[in-house]
């Protein structure tokens, strides 16, 4: 970033996580530097006035939900495990927030943090499989019990730690965007298998379906391969934002594309829909898709099984994964 403000940089199209964006944000401030996100989702970030604007909702607005799944799910007690950034932090403080207000309660006695860095989750499971031990003993029927985890690609080898405890699999499981379409988690058929077990959900923000979203998903496929993320089209709306700000502005200055933005974000329709920034610089309302691994012809594969109305607060479900 500061290579950058070296050459007259003072407009950046940020594609970094929270924890980066987070380190960027003194300096940005400080020299008037407008960082505009189509990944960092941490509600820590959500500071109104500052140089940052971001294309998706943070995690206090994702948390909800993850806990309305909770309780359709008939989970009226969890444990909570997640990565020890600032990412996976803001997130647990989100769901905490949310459980408390929606009356599930968290056992915050048997939560585990864990280092981002490490690659054997052996301690992990062992921890968490006490806690519902504990829970259990406590008389907490095992269809109440659920666990939130908040993890990257290494939820992987956490499911793989995970099977040496047969009680982990026999309590439901909720993740987040983080931890949906992980490719690993379906090349690893005992992982992949284990996910299924304990119907692990993973709300995803989508952008709904338009020609916009279409055209671009199209473009992705033909050069690429693959199914682009979620993501990509707020990312993709982001440069049409920057480009009719300054056009607007007339001048390349980051304060006068801060003064635009709210403006030309709510007059425009883009592959991400309609957007609303609330009072933070952050995508105010979005609907979520509910990702899960499901056998398809024998393979493993990632798929929809519904989505999270934000409108009504409820999901709509394609697979039906708490009635079986």
């Amino acid at each position: 970033l500061k290579a950058w403000h070296g050459k007259g940089v003072t407009i950046v199209h940020s594609l970094t996580s929270s924890s980066e964006l987070k380190e960027c944000k003194g300096y940005a401030d400080a020299n008037r530097i407008l960082q505009i996100s189509s990944m960092s989702s941490s509600a820590a970030l959500a500071i109104p006035g500052d140089y940052i604007y971001r294309n998706i909702p943070h995690t206090l607005k994702s948390a909800v939900p993850i806990v309305s799944l909770m309780k359709e799910a008939g989970v009226k007690h969890f444990i909570a495990t997640w990565r020890g950034d600032s990412w996976g932090d803001s997130y647990y403080d989100a769901i905490k927030k949310e459980a408390e207000k929606r009356g599930i309660i968290l056992h915050e006695e048997f939560n585990v943090r864990y280092d981002p860095t490490i690659v054997t989750f052996t301690v992990q499971a062992a921890a968490l499989a006490s806690g519902v031990e504990a829970l259990l003993e406590r008389g907490i029927p095992k269809e109440e019990i659920g666990i939130w985890i908040a993890a990257f690609d290494e939820v992987a080898l956490y499911f793989r730690a995970c099977l040496d405890y047969p009680i982990l699999r026999e309590v439901k499981w909720f993740g987040t965007d983080s931890s949906a379409n992980v490719k690993t988690l379906i090349m690893d058929e005992e992982a992949g298998r284990f996910a299924i077990d304990v119907k692990l959900v993973n709300p995803t923000y989508t952008p709904g379906e338009n020609p916009k979203k279409e055209r671009v998903r199209q473009y992705i496929i033909e050069r690429l391969g693959r199914e682009p993320d979620p993501y990509v089209y707020a990312a993709y709306d982001i440069v049409w934002y920057i480009a009719l700000a300054l056009r607007m502005a007339d001048v390349y200055s980051a304060d006068a594309v801060r003064t635009l933005l709210p403006s030309v974000v709510e007059n425009y329709y883009g592959a991400s829909g309609w957007c609303v920034l609330d009072e933070n610089g952050d995508r105010a309302f979005a609907d979520y898709d509910i990702w899960i691994v499901h056998e398809v012809d024998g393979e493993l594969q990632w798929v929809i099984a519904g989505t999270w109305w934000s409108a009504i607060g409820k999901t709509e479900w394609r697979i039906p994964v708490y009635e079986s």
